[in-house]
Formats: C-alpha cells, structure tokens, sequence
C-alpha cells in the first residue's frame, strides 16, 4: 500500500504541460479533450471527461493551444453540411470541408470506437497466516450521438490459509440515452454468481430516469432512480422474482491530465418489504503511468440484506495495472 501511495505521489508531482483542445459552447461552458469529426452538421468531440460528445455545429467554438501556437476552429453549420473555419492568431482564416479528405485529417476523422480497459490485481501474504487474492476486470465505454453504452465485467478470487475466500464473478451493461442536455434514460443489465455467497445466478434488469446535475468538463455528477426486476437462485433455496425501486448515482472527477476520482452506487429496495435492499458502492482514484499504462486505487463495498448474516457485508481494496486500448 505505501508503494502504491508514494508512486501514486510520484505521478502527480511529474504531470507535464501538454498541448490542448477546448471546445467552447454557446452558453460559455468549455470542455477538454479533441474533435473526432464533424458530419452532417454534427460535432463528434472526446472530451476527456466525458468520453465522446455529440453536438450541434452551429455556434460551437474548438480552441487549440500549445506551446509554440494557437488556433481556433470554428465549426459552422452552413447548409447543414458541417463546413469549418480555421482561423490562426494572425486572423487568416480557410475555409474546410470534412468531405475533403485533407481536412478530415485534420480533424483527426475517426468513428466513434469502444474505449476498452482491462485490470490486473495480485496480492500474496504469507507467515502467521497465507493469504492470497486476484482480481481482473474489463470495461469498454462508447458514444454515438445521444447513447453512452458502458460494459462492465469483473472477477475475484481469493484463498486464505489454502481455503477458498472468495470467488464472485460479476458483469454489467449500461444504456444511456439523452433527452436533452441535462435528463436521460437509463437501462441496466446485471448478472453475478458467487460460490462463497452461494448465489447460482443473480440477474437483474432495470429502467430509469436521470439527471445530470453537473456537466463540466472536469467533474460530473448524475443522479437518478427507477425499477428493477430481479431473479434470484440460491443454494438451498427455491429462485424467486423480486420487483424492486432502484436509487443510482455517480461522480467523475478529473484532478489534473494524470489522475482522476470515479464513483458510483446504487441501492435495491423492495417496496413490499423494505427490510430486503442490496446497496453496492464503487470509488477508484486512477493515475496514468503513461498513454496506455494506468495504476488504481479501488475501494469497494456491498450489502445485501436478503442474504445470511456472514454473507450480507463485504467490503475490499484493490491496486491493480490497468491497459488501455
């Protein structure tokens, strides 16, 4: 842990002046990252942290400064085919169509790809007692247009004095859709077996409504509720339905070009029953090591009321190396 600490440390005090791209809207907001294209009137742009954004062209402003220039892209919407104007700090300006391919180069002309991260944990103890854990775990994120799909998947296995402690594989898949700039709709699919929990299978599906309070390009914060319809089979007990009401909410926090805070949680409630709830809490600190290389920092907690008392409360911390690709 103390490694983990002083090279998270390390990072942060060796974060480098790198070139940067905003894009500025109407309202004055501006947002970090680069344009992926510009087609049929729409602005594709990766904001660093919000993952890809798709925006009207019209009266959206792109802003690129490093050290030795600057220039301001201004995207505009004639005839609705997207047409740009590039213009440099002396104030000349020409004229760019994404339809040429000179100019979608230079507005780095790519389609929208799955950002895909895969982790790897490993922890050993031994002496008075032997002690060991893994944990990896895959996630891919991807936009297009008003839809943000995130997939999700991770494993955990774990011995203690040569006896199994732990072995829970999980996944999810989540589908944003936005409404308007601030609300959206929301469908969550969730699937975990446990063998220490003596969970066969817990499926679950919801539905719901969100609102973005915060949408900044360094902090984020959403927060919504709807229902969820679970399937359960256990060990020793016949599967059972449960339609529940479902709270969720989650943070991204980007610190500085090298670490960044995510955190998310949702908890379960039967109505009929409301002593039944199922409460999940996720935060991580990420650093980059470089473009490719991530090191973090995760926190973990679960409750699940329904099940045995030795098995309602887990809680962990995870440092892993993660690949981005």
């Amino acid at each position: 842990m103390r490694f983990s600490l002083s090279f998270f440390t390390l990072l942060f005090f060796t974060a480098t002046l790198t070139a940067e791209t905003r894009l500025i809207l109407g309202n004055g907001d501006s947002l970090r990252g680069r344009v992926v294209k510009v087609e049929d009137g729409i602005v594709h742009f990766d904001s660093e942290a919000l993952g890809i954004l798709t925006l009207p062209s019209t009266g959206v402003t792109i802003e690129e400064t490093d050290p030795s220039k600057s220039v301001t892209r201004e995207i505009l919407a004639a005839d609705g085919e997207g047409s740009a104007a590039v213009v440099t700090e002396s104030g000349s300006s020409d004229s760019a169509n994404p339809d040429n391919p000179a100019d979608q180069a230079d507005l780095v002309n790519m389609k929208p790809a799955w950002k895909k991260n895969i982790e790897f944990g490993f922890t050993m103890q031994s002496g008075r007692r032997d002690k060991m854990d893994i944990s990896g775990r895959f996630s891919a994120n991807r936009s297009v247009k008003q839809d943000q799909y995130r997939l999700r998947a991770r494993y955990l296995y774990g011995e203690t004095s040569f006896e199994k402690s732990t072995d829970q594989f999980e996944t999810s898949f989540r589908w944003r859709r936005d409404m308007n700039p601030r609300m959206f709709t929301q469908a969550l699919t969730y699937y975990e077996t446990d063998d220490i929990k003596h969970i066969n299978h817990d499926l679950s599906q919801g539905i719901g409504v969100g609102r973005k309070i915060y949408n900044l390009d360094t902090f984020s914060f959403s927060l919504g509720g709807g229902a969820t319809a679970r399937y359960r089979d256990e060990n020793g007990d016949p599967p059972r339905m449960n339609y529940m009401v479902d709270a969720f909410q989650d943070i991204d926090y980007k610190i500085n070009s090298i670490f960044k805070v995510v955190q998310d949680a949702n908890i379960l409630i039967e109505p009929q029953d409301p002593d039944n709830y199922t409460l999940r809490l996720n935060a991580a600190l990420i650093g980059k090591i470089t473009e490719t290389v991530t090191m973090s920092m995760r926190y973990e907690y679960e409750f699940d009321s329904s099940l045995t008392l030795s098995n309602q409360f887990n809680q962990r911390i995870i440092t892993s190396l993660g690949y981005l690709f």
